[in-house]
């Protein structure tokens, strides 16, 4: 990045940090979409089988775990805690015979990705 480009946005964050932010929190939403709507609609068998605590929990996981990881500094914690809910999610969808989310791996393998691309960035950034 130009020296130039530095001093267009001195004491702030540049607006590339905030597109990732945004590109993080949809590749987030786009993966947890599939839970949040079988923990929130009546017909599933998730929504009328789990308790309200439970499912309110799971929620608040997978929501908190989302907003840390498109924000940028939480963004690891965020990925831990966003994986850790996708896998009670799963575990519990499991316990009660539906079928298993799909490409989950590869879903969190993209967002290992973006937390790492953050990581790095921020690192490289340290160093200047």
């Amino acid at each position: 990045m130009s020296e130039e480009s530095h001093q267009r946005w001195p004491g702030r964050r540049r607006p590339g940090t905030w597109l990732m932010a945004l590109l993080r929190l949809g590749a987030g939403w786009l993966i947890i979409a599939r839970a949040v709507v079988l923990l929130l609609t009546p017909p599933s068998p998730l929504a009328s089988s789990l308790s309200l605590p439970l499912r309110i929990a799971t929620l608040s996981a997978l929501g908190a775990g989302l907003l840390g990881f498109a924000w940028p500094r939480s963004c690891l914690w965020g990925l831990a805690l966003l994986g850790a809910a996708l896998g009670a999610f799963e575990l519990l969808a499991r316990s009660l015979g539906l079928p298993p989310t799909p490409r989950l791996p590869s879903a969190i393998a993209i967002l290992a990705v973006l937390a790492a691309g953050e990581w790095l960035t921020r690192r490289v950034q340290r160093r200047r």
